[in-house]
């Protein structure tokens, strides 16, 4: 069936091509550390603001994390955000940093071109059928991406806010 949760996937045969929006801000250097060394996931494309499109990563992010900026990124260039790119290289799910206004319009247009979405952003949280995951607390959440068309098409998850996650973790 659709479940995600019970998908057999060898993740020893081919790392899964993903894309992170909005990867110079600090979220997107959270999953920029995250994704580039990732044992499933293969950090494909990297997205910032339509200025930086073709600079260096390295050049572009005023890297704040306190681990060190990981080399295998840092020559990069940051890409604009093209769906039919995207489409060609194979990636079909995307880490979504961007700001709330941008995730308005921009993760409702990826969803319906069938994108799997994990997103920071607010912007969607308060769809019905959008789950607000938090980890550890409400992974039977999940279901509702079936209501937005998985297996068939594409679905956005949101994180809650961060001190929603801490108490709703806590208790």
């Amino acid at each position: 069936g659709g479940n995600i949760m019970n998908s057999k996937i060898d993740y020893k045969k081919k790392k899964i091509a993903v894309a992170v929006l909005g990867a110079t801000g600090v979220v997107g250097q959270v999953f920029i550390h995250l994704l580039s060394r990732h044992p499933w996931f293969d950090l494909a494309a990297i997205s910032g603001s339509n200025n930086r499109e073709g600079k260096t990563y390295g050049n572009e992010v005023r890297w704040v994390l306190p681990v060190p900026l990981p080399e295998n990124v840092e020559n990069n260039s940051l890409e604009a955000l093209d769906i039919d790119n995207l489409k060609k290289r194979g990636i079909k799910i995307i880490f979504s940093a961007l700001p709330a206004q941008a995730a308005n319009t921009i993760e409702p247009e990826l969803r319906e071109n069938d994108f799997y979405i994990f997103s920071n952003a607010s912007a969607m949280r308060y769809e019905t059928n959008v789950p607000i995951l938090i980890p550890g607390v409400n992974s039977n959440a999940l279901k509702y991406i079936e209501e937005q068309g998985f297996p068939t098409k594409g679905f956005v998850v949101t994180n809650a806010n961060c001190s929603t996650t801490g108490l709703a973790a806590v208790l």
